[in-house]
Order: structure tokens, then C-alpha cells, then sequence
């Protein structure tokens, strides 16, 4: 799912030995930082731990990144990051409020379930986190507050509605990934209550939830195939 990379792999071969090996160091730093994260939290990212993880010293550690809380925000950037971008591009040629909600809604439940390192990094973080709340939930509000604006939801307090939305979305997500459920059924079930409570009926939400999904677009700075990724799995 999530195949970003921050350096792109083909800018990779037209550098020498040495900066290849760095790049693959900043690799397994980002993919051994990612897999702590999914695990366990972001409490569980120390210098240490993830230069012993990447199998370098300590010390070198700090020739890629100057503190675990910067490597924290790497790592959040390039997998949160990049699919809220990615949504923000999906955005633009969807008219219709409810359209582009069940969209990014899909999309994301898409991406926990078939990708589960990125599903666990969204529950570890939680929906009350910064990171989440700038990355995923500020996307989230503007499709919510012009659906509201134009009539289309029915909703008095957006923030609100966005925050359920989004603590909606970190719950069921942690509810599929340990009950194994099955994609289409979580994807177009959830989509289809979160729309609901936005005052769509439930006709035209089902409808919605089960309409052919756009594909997210490719994005410049996603690179062509996640070497974290790959790392990481």
C-alpha cells in the first residue's frame, strides 16, 4: 500500500559506493524505526534499540538523523504523510462531499487491512495525536466542513464530527486488524455508518460506500517503490 520512499530509488544509481551505503543505512534506520512503531509505539524508538535493530554503532547513528524524535517524524512523514498527500490529490477531481469522504474513507481502511504495519502505525499513534490530527485529520475536516457548508452533511459542529470521524476510523481499524476482517466488508461497512452519521440516508450511503473507488493518484514525492517498505516487510 503505502510504497513511499523519501529518497527516490532512481537517483540511487547515480551515485557512488559510499553514498549508496548511506542511503541504505537511512533505509533500514526508517524501516527498523517503522516496524518498532507498529509494534509498540513511539515510546519504543530509542537511538539504541533502532541502531541495534539496523545493526550500525550507536554513534552513527547520528549521521542520519540528529535525535529518535527526528527520525520518529521521518518515518511518520513518509508513511502518514504521503498517503494524506495522496488523498489531497485524489481530492481534486471529486465534486461531491460524500463522494470524497467515502473515497479517503476507503482508502484508508484499504490500507490498514492490506497493509498491516501501516494500520498498526495509525493505531499506535491514535487519533488524538498531533501527527495524525495535522496529517490525516485536518484533510478530513476540510471535505467535512464543505459538505457542511454546501447542505450536504448535516452537521453543527465540524470539528466535532471530524474528530468522531477519525477516532472512528483508529478504532475499527484496530477492531479489523485483530478480527482478520475482510476487506470489502470492513471497507464499504464502515464507510457506510460514517456517512450516516453525517446525515446521508441509508440508501444513498450504502450506495456511496459501494461505488467503484478511484485509484490514489501517484505523487511526486512517492517515488516509484518503497525500499523502507520493502526493508520493513
Amino acid at each position: 500500500m503505502t510504497d513511499t520512499v523519501e529518497d527516490r530509488t532512481d537517483a540511487v544509481p547515480r551515485l557512488g559506493v559510499r553514498e549508496r551505503k548511506a542511503h541504505a543505512t537511512r533505509r533500514r534506520l526508517l524501516a527498523s524505526a517503522l516496524d518498532l512503531m507498529a509494534r509498540e509505539g513511539t515510546d519504543a524508538v530509542t537511538v539504541r534499540v533502532v541502531a541495534d535493530h539496523s545493526d550500525i554503532a550507536t554513534g552513527t547513528f547520528y549521521n542520519y538523523f540528529p535525535s529518535a524524535e527526528a527520525l520518529i517524524e521521518a518515518v511518520i512523514d513518509l508513511e502518514i504523510g504521503t498517503m494524506g498527500r495522496r488523498l489531497d490529490a485524489l481530492s481534486n477531481g471529486i465534486d461531491d462531499p460524500a463522494d470524497e469522504l467515502s473515497a479517503a474513507l476507503r482508502h484508508l481502511v484499504r490500507a490498514s487491512i492490506t497493509d498491516p504495519t501501516w494500520g498498526w502505525l495509525l493505531v499506535r499513534l491514535g487519533s488524538e495525536s498531533e501527527w495524525v490530527a495535522t496529517l490525516l485529520g485536518a484533510r478530513l475536516a476540510r471535505t467535512v466542513e464543505r459538505g457542511a457548508t454546501t447542505g450536504r452533511f448535516i452537521v453543527k459542529d465540524v470539528p466535532t464530527a471530524t474528530a468522531m470521524t477519525l477516532g472512528a476510523l483508529v478504532a475499527a481499524t484496530r477492531v479489523f486488524l485483530d478480527a482478520g476482517r475482510a476487506l470489502g466488508e470492513a471497507e464499504s461497512s464502515f464507510v457506510e455508518n460514517q456517512l450516516r452519521a453525517l446525515g446521508i440516508t441509508p440508501a444513498e450511503a450504502e450506495r456511496i460506500a459501494n461505488r467503484r473507488l478511484p485509484e490514489l493518484p501517484i505523487i511526486a514525492d512517492q517515488g516509484a517503490m518503497s525500499i523502507v517498505r520493502i526493508i520493513a516487510l
